[in-house]
């Protein structure tokens, strides 16, 4: 009977995909769906731990994804912290125990950081930008819940340097002004409120963005959001609020638009788009300048999970 090194390099990869909670989605990650211990780390790093030839398959997944995170999920890890958030250090181990592993870096394809800890402190800032540019691959990056204390440590800490391989970007919305030390950022998440202030920081300077996501819907915010990211091709909106036709037709006459996508979640019964919202959301994409077919997605969640997506095509 062939035992688990035995098989190929494609099955056991595929056995990894059933550990769901490896891929955390970055709106799992913003709204703070996680679970106090990812899902299929243990058995991912025993598997890697386990012969040579299983190290060469999972360790590449173990470490593909990083988190340091604070969140309310993993709050009981820390009651033994004299002051939570300000005596906590996750930031900086994670990223002291990234740099010191040298063999990790070029693992690495996607990064969530929270700002939490860094209030007064200096130090987990520098740590983290350093080891950003320690990795040649990054490819998706997350950066929320900074205190206003921090901002002028992490833009200080951010002028003069650029992260080309970042391609997929997940940011508060008061860290606008960082946003061009990513310069070829194609995917765009808005994190918190005050989005017509990450807006402004992006006018003239960030044109290749096509994808923004979890944007609200508001007169100010549109024009905003046609000044500042002009060829826009994709709009993903969240359930914070229902979809109208009153806020729909705002996007009307957007010059790129290819797509809208509906987020919400299967509980909240208030945000089921009704038909005159998707009719509303049909004329929206009829009215793009882009060739083509357009694509409207609703979305039906449960926290992260997606359970149904209906597709409709709008010629």
């Amino acid at each position: 009977m062939a035992s688990l090194p035995d098989l190929p390099n494609e099955l056991l990869l595929e056995l990894a995909t059933y550990h769901s909670l490896l891929y955390i989605g970055i709106d799992a990650v913003i709204h703070g769906e996680l679970r106090e211990k990812y899902g299929g780390d243990l058995v991912i790093r025993s598997l890697s731990q386990t012969c040579r030839r299983l190290r060469h398959v999972f360790l590449p997944i173990l470490f593909s994804r990083v988190h340091a995170l604070l969140t309310w999920r993993n709050l009981p890890l820390m009651l033994s912290r004299p002051i939570l958030g300000f005596h906590t250090n996750i930031l900086e181990d994670r990223m002291i125990g990234i740099r010191d592993t040298p063999y990790v870096v070029p693992l690495i394809r996607s990064l969530s950081v929270t700002l939490e800890e860094c209030r007064y402190r200096w130090q987990p800032i520098a740590e983290f930008i350093q080891v950003l540019g320690l990795l040649p691959d990054l490819e998706n990056l997350t950066i929320i819940d900074p205190h206003l204390e921090a901002i002028p440590f992490l833009i200080s800490a951010c002028e003069g340097r650029t992260f080309p391989s970042v391609l997929t970007l997940a940011i508060d919305n008061v860290l606008g002004p960082i946003i061009p030390c990513f310069p070829n950022v194609r995917v765009l998440t808005s994190a918190g409120g005050g989005h017509n202030c990450l807006l402004e920081s992006l006018r003239g300077k960030c044109e290749q963005i096509s994808t923004i996501k979890n944007m609200d819907l508001y007169p100010g915010t549109v024009e905003l959001l046609r000044d500042a990211i002009s060829n826009v091709r994709c709009i993903e909106i969240w359930d914070n609020k229902r979809l109208e036709v009153g806020t729909l037709n705002l996007l009307q006459d957007m010059d790129a638009l290819t797509e809208l996508r509906y987020r919400y979640q299967a509980w909240n019964y208030d945000c089921i788009p009704r038909e005159i919202d998707i009719s509303a959301a049909r004329r929206v994409l009829r009215s793009s300048k882009a060739v083509g077919v357009k694509t409207l997605r609703l979305q039906v969640l449960d926290s992260s999970v997606l359970l149904h997506e209906q597709v409709i095509l709008v010629r």
